[in-house]
C-alpha cells in the first residue's frame, strides 16, 4: 500500500493561488503564519497574513476539519475586535487561510517586554485590552446561523498570545481553531479530551465537561490577572501540576498594588462555579469599562497606540525591515524569473535556427504550366480562337481529349518539364562481348510500321484493318463547349543534341558534420542556463536561511 506523500515545505517566494509568501512570522502547535503579498492590476499591492497547517499535521483529516471550522466561524463574525478573514484556499496538498495583516504585537509579547525590564503594564492599557477582548468574545458568543438559531460558539483558547494589539491601538481576537460551535465540520470533543492552554482553561474545560460562554469569561479573567500580576493565578512547575491546581477550586491569590474595583472583577471572573461568574462577556466588559473610567479616566486607542510604539518600537522596526528585505527579494526573484524566461525564449529561437536543414525541392527542374493572355485562356476552354503560335510540323496544333481525361486531377495538376531528358548515360559493354573474336552479328532493324511483315510469296494484299465505328456522343448543352487543350510543343531530339550534359539529380545534403559547427552554440547556451538555475536555487536557499535566522525569537 502506498503512503500519502508529505506536503511540500513552504519557502519564501512560493505562490499560493494569488498570494506570494514573503517570510514566516509565527508558528504554533497546529499552524504557521506567513506574511504574504497580494498583487493586483495597475500596481495594486496589499500585505496579508496567510495561515497554513504545519507539515506534521497536514495529512491529518482532523486538523483540516478544524481549519475549515475556524474559517466558517470567523467568516460569520463582523466586529472590529475580531481579525477578519479574506480568503480560504487549497493548492495541491496545502490548505491555507488568508486573514487581514495586523501590524503590531500580541498582548503576551507586550507583557514580556514590560516585565522583562522590571516594569508593569499601565493599568489603563491593561483594562482597555481586556475590555476590547470581551467585546470581540461577545460578538462570537452571539453568533447565529441563517435560520436565526444561536451557534453557541465558545472560543476555548482565550489567552494573551491570541490577542493582537496593533500600532494604531486596535485590539483583535484571533485563532478560533479549537472553538466549539453547533455547525462544526469536525466531530465534537469526546468526553475526557481537553483542548486549549492548560493555564487559561476553566475547571469544567480541564475536566472535559460541557462548556459554554462562561468558560471564555474564566479565560478572560485569567488574562486580566496575568497582565496585572505578571503570572497566572494557578501557575506551577509543569502543566500537570497546573491542571491539578485549576480543578482543586482554590481561590486565586490577591494581586498587590491594584484598585479594589479591578480586583473584584478578576475574582468574579475566576469563580470556580460557572454560576458565580459574569453571565456573559458583555457583562464583564461593562464592569471593566466602569472600573477604567473610575480608576484611570477615559482611555482611547490612541493611548494604547502610544504605549505600544514606545515599548515595542525596536521589535516593530526589526519586523518592518525583515518584511522590506523580503519584498526586495521578491522583486529580485521576479526580475530573475523574467530574465530566465527571456533567456529560454532566445535559446529556443537559436536552437530552431541552428537546426534548419536545406531540404531538396520536390519540384526542382520543373516549372508549372502558365497561361498567358486572356486569348490563350479562352482558347483552352473553347470560347475563342487560339492565338497563332509556331508549332513543329511533326506535332499537331491541337489535341482533342475526352471529357474523362479533362476531369482527371493528374491531367489538371501535372507539371510541365522545364527541360526534357535528352541523353541517357552510356552503359559499358560487357568485357566478354568486347573481347570476343570475330565480327559481331548485325543488329536487326525494327520494321518500318507497326504491322507485321507480309508472308513470303504472298501475291494478294492483306485486307485493311477495320476501323471502329464512331461513337455517337450526346450533344453538349449550348452553354458548354468541349475543351480543347493545346499541349506544349515537344522538341525533336536529334543526334546533335545528344552531346549535351546529362541531367543533374539532387538529393538530401550530407549532414554528417552537423554537430561539429552548429552544436557548439547550443552547448554553450545549455551550460549557461544550468548555471543560472543553480545560482537561483542557491539564492533561494540563502534567502530562506537568512529569513529564518532573522525571524527567530530573541532569547
Amino acid at each position: 500500500m502506498g503512503s500519502t506523500p508529505p506536503p511540500p515545505t513552504l519557502v519564501p517566494g512560493q505562490l499560493l493561488d494569488r498570494y506570494e509568501l514573503l517570510c514566516p512570522v509565527a508558528q504554533g502547535g497546529m499552524a504557521q503564519v506567513w506574511v504574504a503579498r497580494l498583487q493586483g492590476k495597475l500596481g495594486f499591492e496589499k500585505l496579508v497574513a496567510v495561515k497554513t497547517v504545519i507539515a506534521e499535521h497536514a495529512a491529518d483529516d482532523r486538523f483540516e476539519k478544524m481549519f475549515l471550522d475556524e474559517a466558517n466561524i470567523i467568516a460569520r463574525i463582523r466586529h472590529p475586535n475580531v481579525a477578519q478573514i479574506l480568503d480560504l484556499g487549497h493548492q495541491g496538498s496545502v490548505l491555507f487561510l488568508v486573514l487581514e495583516w495586523i501590524e503590531g504585537e500580541s498582548a503576551a509579547a507586550l507583557r514580556r517586554a514590560a516585565h522583562g525590564k522590571g516594569d508593569k503594564l499601565p493599568l489603563n492599557v491593561v483594562l482597555k485590552i481586556v475590555s476590547d477582548t470581551c467585546a470581540g468574545l461577545h460578538a462570537a458568543h452571539e453568533l447565529k446561523n441563517d435560520r436565526g438559531e444561536p451557534l453557541n460558539v465558545v472560543h476555548r483558547d482565550v489567552s494573551p498570545s491570541n490577542v493582537l494589539v496593533s500600532t494604531s491601538g486596535e485590539v483583535k481576537l484571533i485563532d478560533f481553531g479549537v472553538a466549539k460551535a453547533v455547525d462544526r465540520v469536525s466531530p465534537e470533543t469526546a468526553a475526557g479530551v481537553i483542548k486549549g492552554k492548560v493555564a487559561y482553561m476553566s475547571p469544567e474545560q480541564a475536566l472535559g465537561k460541557a462548556v459554554d460562554r462562561r468558560s471564555d469569561v474564566w479565560s478572560a479573567g485569567i488574562m486580566l490577572y496575568h497582565l496585572l500580576a505578571g503570572r497566572t493565578p494557578y501557575e506551577a512547575e509543569n502543566q500537570i501540576a497546573t491542571l491539578h491546581r485549576v480543578v482543586q477550586g482554590l481561590p486565586p491569590e490577591p494581586i498587590k498594588g491594584i484598585p479594589p474595583e479591578v480586583g473584584e472583577i478578576a475574582y468574579a471572573a475566576l469563580s470556580y462555579a460557572a454560576d458565580g461568574r459574569f453571565a456573559s462577556a458583555d457583562e464583564m466588559q461593562r464592569a471593566v469599562e466602569s472600573a477604567l473610567i473610575k480608576c484611570c479616566g477615559p482611555t482611547t486607542a490612541a493611548d494604547v497606540s502610544a504605549y505600544v510604539n514606545s515599548k515595542m518600537s525596536e521589535r516593530i522596526e526589526r519586523r518592518k525591515r525583515t518584511i522590506q528585505r523580503a519584498l526586495e527579494a521578491a522583486e529580485q526573484r521576479k526580475q530573475l524569473a523574467a530574465e530566465f524566461e527571456t533567456a529560454i525564449e532566445q535559446s529556443s529561437s537559436s536552437m530552431y535556427a541552428a537546426m534548419e536543414l536545406k531540404t531538396p525541392s520536390s519540384m526542382q527542374g520543373y516549372t508549372a504550366a502558365r497561361a498567358g493572355s486572356d486569348a490563350e485562356i479562352d482558347a483552352l476552354i473553347g470560347e475563342g480562337e487560339a492565338p497563332a503560335a509556331a508549332a513543329p510540323a511533326s506535332v499537331p496544333a491541337t489535341l482533342e481529349l475526352p471529357a474523362s481525361s479533362q476531369d482527371s486531377p493528374a491531367f489538371s495538376e501535372a507539371p510541365t518539364l522545364k527541360k526534357p531528358p535528352t541523353n541517357l548515360p552510356d552503359i559499358p559493354m560487357p568485357v566478354s562481348v568486347a573481347k570476343a573474336p570475330g565480327p559481331l552479328p548485325p543488329i536487326p532493324r525494327p520494321p518500318a510500321s507497326d504491322r507485321p511483315p507480309p508472308p513470303a510469296g504472298a501475291d494478294e494484299l492483306l485486307p485493311p484493318i477495320p476501323k471502329a465505328p464512331p461513337v455517337e456522343e450526346a450533344p453538349a448543352e449550348p452553354a458548354k463547349r468541349a475543351m480543347r487543350v493545346v499541349p506544349p510543343a515537344a522538341p525533336v531530339i536529334t543526334e546533335a543534341q545528344d552531346a549535351t550534359q546529362p541531367r543533374q539529380f539532387y538529393s538530401i545534403p550530407d549532414t554528417s558534420k552537423f554537430g561539429t559547427r552548429r552544436r557548439g552554440p547550443l552547448v554553450v547556451v545549455g551550460f549557461a542556463l544550468a548555471l543560472l538555475v543553480l545560482g537561483y536555487g542557491a539564492y533561494l536557499a540563502w534567502d530562506k536561511v537568512n529569513t529564518e535566522r532573522t525571524m527567530a525569537p530573541s532569547p
